[in-house]
């Protein structure tokens, strides 16, 4: 590499999310490390990989920025984590949480590669993009040997037929919908999924003894709540169509209210998962086809984005928030 590098601004931003983003998650699988089952070779080889990847993503991204005489932004350390706080989240929890958020980055990497102009940089993604897939499968080998999610099925068709009607196949916003396709399935259980590990992030929160912000405290049972009828929106579509019900994980979750996370780290948390699911809820809007189910997707993206304006806010008023370089006016 040479010394010195002058960043673009689509740049700039990538490394900016890379290094704040991977300083947390450095700290927090750490503390699941410590608090994981020592027994279980397979679990904690996984959180030492992805341990792995994060701790270089915070070399590389601060080794750029060096190099364009860049300030950082305040990233997390070994102060956000309360590293005697009791085992809050099960074995079983961690690994669908760390699925949902290896998920999320493989998509943020993505975008990034495409995005950067230094080959060296597309490099460092690349690798990052490799090494998440490999993160990826060793979590899902974990969750299907485990038998934490079963797929739903659906009736193999005699053949495939055309659409005949548009009415019939659209349907409208009220009634007179037909069963689910493979597509709308799909997004609803997708989201399903991915939505419940938020709901059990929210809900954990909400439980720590937070009483020295009650604020706070209002905001992580509101995220709960939120949540909450996604999930029982989602779970009724599917019930419409004889499909059976999808599991919750808060059996997964421990009943200690002291908090292993920074007021900060929570926030921040919070903000990047809210992120990921309204972006994720504007992909399902753009695949289904039921103007019912799309209806939905509008409504509960619009319902995350205003939720993850009032979590902005707070961080705001908490001075926790570093401004984004800007364009000179």
């Amino acid at each position: 590499m040479s010394n010195k590098i002058t960043l673009s601004p689509s740049e700039i931003s990538n490394l900016w999310n890379v290094y704040l983003t991977e300083t947390m998650t450095t700290h927090v699988t750490k503390y699941l490390i410590k608090m994981g089952d020592k027994d279980d070779d397979q679990f904690i080889k996984t959180l030492e990989f992805a341990l792995d990847i994060s701790q270089m993503g915070v070399e590389v991204a601060a080794d750029f920025f060096k190099r364009a005489n860049f300030p950082l932004p305040e990233g997390f350390s070994e102060q956000d984590i309360n590293w005697d706080a009791p085992k809050i989240y099960s074995d079983n929890a961690v690994i669908l949480v760390k699925k949902k958020l290896v998920e999320d980055a493989l998509v943020a990497n993505t975008l990034s590669l495409g995005s950067s102009f230094r080959k060296e940089i597309r490099d460092f993604f690349e690798k990052q993009l490799v090494n998440g897939t490999k993160l990826l499968n060793m979590l899902l080998d974990l969750i299907y040997q485990r038998g934490l999610l079963h797929p739903l099925h659906i009736s193999t068709p005699e053949r495939i037929e055309k659409v005949k009607h548009s009415f019939l196949f659209l349907g409208g916003i009220m009634e007179g919908n037909r069963p689910l396709n493979t597509a709308e399935v799909f997004n609803l259980e997708l989201n399903f999924h991915e939505t419940e590990v938020l709901s059990l992030f929210f809900k954990s929160f909400a439980q720590f003894d937070l009483t020295k912000d009650k604020k706070l405290d209002q905001h992580f049972l509101r995220g709960a709540e939120i949540m909450d009828k996604h999930l029982q929106l989602f779970q009724n579509r599917l019930s419409e169509s004889e499909l059976p019900e999808l599991p919750t994980w808060e059996s997964e979750l421990g009943d200690s209210t002291i908090s292993p996370f920074s007021d900060r780290l929570m926030l921040f948390k919070s903000a990047v998962m809210l992120s990921a699911t309204a972006s994720r809820y504007g992909v399902a809007l753009s695949t289904v086809m039921r103007k019912d189910i799309g209806t939905d997707f509008a409504r509960l993206m619009t319902e995350t984005l205003k939720y993850a304006e009032d979590n902005m806010n707070i961080m705001i008023e908490k001075g926790y928030f570093d401004e984004h370089p800007s364009a000179k006016k």
